[in-house]
């Protein structure tokens, strides 16, 4: 290792950033997708059908805990 090599920034990027990047990146997608299927659902549900209202509510909580940055 060269003289003045930057190996706490390399080890930094290379083991938090890149990893959170990717995290991030997998949730948005999650949440997309279970968004987008919630839509299709609200869109077919009628007042009789309890059980998809019960899927609609939970993934919309899933949602929720998805996007909580605490």
């Amino acid at each position: 290792i060269p003289k003045g090599f930057p190996i706490y920034e390399l080890s930094f990027l290379l083991f938090f950033l890149v990893p959170m990047k990717i995290i991030i990146v997998l949730y948005i997608l999650i949440g997309r997708k279970i968004q987008s299927r919630g839509n299709e659902l609200s869109a077919n549900m009628d007042g009789s059908v309890h059980r998809d209202a019960r899927h609609l509510k939970s993934r919309r909580n899933i949602i929720r805990m998805l996007s909580k940055f605490d």
